[in-house]
């Protein structure tokens, strides 16, 4: 059963579970923001199409289905226009792009790629959801090419592909949800560096090719290999500017702590690149401040959000990623904290009474423990089920501007090594 403003998605994602006649039953839209005697009349309403679909034959086999082109294997040849003008409104007529030009991938720029990773074309990374389109090495490296990747950003781009493939990370979800859930790249180790991987100055932002081409090619796999296209499968309400690329470094040079992937347990000299589906960039500022104490209070401020879903999802180990400023952090450590430090006062500070929370936000898709079900609305509730739910890593430059991210609800942060 979905709302009418769903009926194409839902269509396609039962073709890519190879169930084409599968019965949807449409009521209207939105059904979210319905009194529950709306939503039980609506339903009552619906009850004898579900019954009359669930007691029906099942579809006589040889039946006609629709074609599911997002699971064929192989990548296709295609010949385009050799103007650059010419050849991207080809391919946004295809609906290949995400609305920015693309570079041809011809297949000497796809088999320089496919070099620099020493993958065989046909190998597979993987099956992309909604529409469970197969990902091979030569689909990776031609999306790559499209997304601007050079052969040196190749490697840091495909364990950024391999990471949104992985279970955890909810590429199904973050691929459909109205919630708006974007892929966020962050990349540790030397072969960030070596690749110009800008963690400094301007880190979430534009002006460096490596992290432009990096997080665009996971977007465009999603889109062109997943079926993530926004009006059909992808339904964010509003989603945001970093859905064409968003991709750091981890400014580990101006770090006084451990960098990321250390604190995971990889080593040092070793490249990794993590992904995160955040929902969303919230900036904090505390020009202010001297002790580290009141900046990560200035910082739990911010956190005490009423409207902030990570409050919500407490039963699906909702994380938030937070990026603290080089000047903020090395304030904040030279009064004593650690990063474990930081997680336990951020966990202790950031968090609301639940009488603010119930009834509101997203209070009936909640996932709470018990604990708090049965606390009285005066309990403070964390945005976060533990400290370790809490990601602290540095980036930016000079200023005193940090940053949280919440994540999509159900999704986690997920760790690739890089084979450079």
């Amino acid at each position: 059963m979905l709302t009418e403003a769903f009926a194409e998605a839902g269509r396609l994602r039962a073709e890519a579970l190879g169930m084409p006649h599968h019965a949807v039953i449409l009521v209207p839209h939105p059904m979210a923001s319905r009194p529950a005697e709306e939503v039980e009349a609506v339903a009552r309403a619906a009850f004898p199409q579900i019954l009359a679909a669930l007691t029906a034959p099942a579809p006589r086999p040889g039946a006609p289905a629709t074609a599911t082109p997002g699971r064929a294997l192989g990548a296709s040849r295609v010949e385009f226009p050799a103007d650059i003008g010419d050849l991207n409104d080809a391919v946004e007529n295809r609906g290949w792009s995400d609305g920015l030009p693309v570079i041809p991938p011809t297949e000497d720029r796809v088999g320089r790629l496919l070099d620099a990773v020493r993958l065989a074309p046909s190998a597979v990374l993987g099956v992309m959801p909604p529409r469970n389109g197969t990902v091979t090495a030569e689909k990776f490296a031609a999306n790559a090419v499209m997304a601007g990747a050079a052969p040196l950003h190749a490697p840091l781009a495909l364990a950024a592909v391999r990471a949104g493939l992985r279970e955890e990370f909810n590429p199904a979800g973050i691929g459909v949800t109205t919630g708006g859930g974007t892929p966020l790249v962050i990349i540790n180790g030397p072969e960030g560096r070596r690749a110009n991987v800008n963690g400094g100055t301007s880190c979430f932002g534009s002006g460096y090719r490596a992290n432009a081409a990096i997080g665009r090619t996971v977007r465009l796999v999603m889109r062109n290999l997943g079926g993530a296209i926004p009006g059909e499968m992808k339904k964010s309400t509003q989603a945001f500017p970093a859905e064409y690329s968003f991709c750091t470094a981890e400014a580990e040079a101006e770090s006084p702590w451990e960098p990321l992937h250390v604190e995971l347990g990889y080593r040092p000299e070793q490249s990794t690149v993590s992904l995160a589906g955040v929902r969303s960039f919230h900036q904090v500022t505390d020009h202010t401040s001297e002790r580290g104490e009141e900046i990560l209070e200035t910082l739990a401020g911010s956190l005490r959000a009423v409207g902030a879903v990570s409050y919500y999802y407490q039963g699906r180990q909702g994380q938030v990623l937070v990026a603290l400023c080089p000047e903020h952090a090395q304030k904040i450590a030279g009064a004593g904290y650690t990063k474990e430090a930081i997680k336990r006062f951020l966990f202790e500070r950031a968090r609301l009474p639940k009488g603010v929370l119930v009834g509101r936000g997203n209070y009936g898709e909640r996932t709470w423990p018990s604990w708090i079900e049965e606390a009285s609305d005066d309990a403070l509730i964390p945005i976060v089920g533990e400290p370790g739910h809490l990601i602290v890593i540095v980036a930016g430059g000079s200023g005193r501007h940090s940053s949280w991210l919440p994540f999509w609800s159900a999704t986690r942060l997920v760790t690739e090594l890089v084979e450079a």
